[in-house]
C-alpha cells in the first residue's frame, strides 16, 4: 500500500531564533532522504510582540531576546532571501504564513491572531502586502498560493477572501471555523494537517500523513533534526511517496 508524507514547517523567517537553523536541519535530512519534500510557510514581515511563550528549548535565555520591536521584512534580509532561492525546488515549496503574523495594535497580547478577526476589505490588502514582499524578494516564482494562518486563528470573511483570490487554506481539524460556505465553493481549497508532534502524536498505520512542525527555537514543536529522523525512520518505507502540498 503507497503511503504519502507531507512536512510543513511554519515560521521561517528574518528571526534571530526561527529560520536558519531550521533550514539547516532540512538540508542534512535530504542527505539521509534525497527524494524529501519540505513545505515552508513564511510570515513575510514577522513581528513578535510578547516574550510570552509556550515552552523554551535548554537555551533559557531565549527569551528575552524573542520579541523584535520591528517589523523583520523577509526583503530586507538578503542572505536569507539568497538561502531560500538556492534551495532545490524538488526538494522545497513556499506558502504564505501571514505578513506580520501578530496583530501589531494589541502589543504584548498576541503574537498570532492577525487574520482572526479581518474584514474582507482588511484581508485583500494584507494578501497584496504578502504578494508584494514576496515580489519584492524576487521570489514569487518559488512561492504556491498556499495559506496557514498565525495561530491556526482566521475569520470567515478572511477564509473567503482568501478563496475568492485563488488560494488554498490548510487549516487546524482540532479548531471550528464555522465553514458554512457552500461545498462547491471550498472544494480542494481547504485542506487540515493531520499531527504535529509533540502535542498530536502521529502513528505510522496512516496511508496519508501532514507533520507540522515549527522552526522556531523557542516551541516544543521545533523541528529538530533527531526529531525528524525518527519520524521519518518510524514512517518511511519503499511505499512512501514524498508530497507538497496542493
Amino acid at each position: 500500500m503507497e503511503k504519502s508524507i507531507i512536512i510543513s514547517i511554519d515560521d521561517i523567517c528574518p528571526h534571530k531564533y526561527s529560520g536558519r537553523i531550521a533550514i539547516k536541519n532540512c538540508i542534512n535530512i535530504i542527505k539521509l532522504y534525497p527524494n524529501i519534500k519540505f513545505v515552508f510557510f513564511i510570515p513575510l514581515a514577522y513581528q513578535r510582540i510578547s516574550g510570552r511563550v509556550n515552552i523554551l528549548t535548554n537555551n533559557d535565555n531565549l527569551c528575552e531576546n524573542i520579541i523584535n520591536k520591528e517589523p523583520l521584512y523577509l526583503s530586507k534580509d538578503i542572505d536569507l532571501c539568497k538561502i531560500l532561492l538556492s534551495l532545490p525546488e524538488k526538494n522545497f515549496q513556499f506558502g504564505y504564513h501571514g505578513y506580520f503574523h501578530s496583530k501589531r495594535n494589541s502589543p504584548n497580547k498576541s503574537n498570532n491572531n492577525e487574520f482572526k478577526y479581518l474584514n474582507y476589505d482588511e484581508t485583500i490588502n494584507k494578501i497584496k502586502l504578502m504578494e508584494d514582499e514576496v515580489n519584492k524578494c524576487k521570489l514569487q516564482h518559488r512561492f504556491s498560493k498556499i495559506f496557514r494562518p498565525s495561530g491556526w486563528e482566521i475569520s470567515y470573511d478572511a477564509i473567503k477572501a482568501f478563496i475568492d483570490k485563488g488560494y488554498t487554506l490548510h487549516l487546524n481539524k482540532y479548531k471550528d471555523y464555522n465553514l458554512n460556505f457552500p461545498k462547491e465553493y471550498i472544494k480542494n481549497k481547504i485542506f487540515y494537517f493531520d499531527f504535529s508532534p509533540p502535542d498530536t502524536q502521529y502513528n505510522n498505520n496512516c496511508k496519508n500523513i501532514h507533520v507540522v512542525y515549527h522552526a522556531c527555537e523557542w516551541l516544543k514543536n521545533f523541528i529538530f533534526f533527531d526529531n525528524l529522523k525518527e519520524l521519518l525512520n518510524l514512517f518511511v518505507d519503499k511505499n512512501t511517496v514524498f508530497k507538497f502540498l496542493n
